[in-house]
């Protein structure tokens, strides 16, 4: 179920970027290489990129801060999404 559950979210981003080629006529190398930017980390690399604890992390998670990807078992997550929720923190007067 893991599996299908990591190429559904392989197909959503392959659907985001082919939206984005029709919507903005964009060139497709550029989509392509925005894909391939999309850097995904494992608990162990969110905790010592944002230096925050392993409670810290299970608490930002449990709120829905950090929001994971589910894939083999193992939660990853987009570097993309831990910057947005940081400056998310940050406009909140949080950090």
């Amino acid at each position: 179920m893991d599996y299908l559950h990591s190429i559904l979210l392989v197909l959503r981003n392959i659907e985001a970027c082919l939206k984005t080629l029709v919507n903005q006529s964009v060139q497709p190398q550029q989509v392509l290489t925005d894909l391939n930017s999309e850097h995904w980390m494992d608990r162990q690399a969110v905790q010592a990129y944002l230096q925050i604890s392993e409670r810290t992390f299970f608490r930002l998670k449990k709120e829905g801060i950090l929001q994971a990807r589910r894939i083999g078992g193992r939660d990853y997550f987009y570097k993309s999404q831990l910057l947005a929720a940081m400056q998310i923190s940050i406009n909140k007067g949080r950090i």
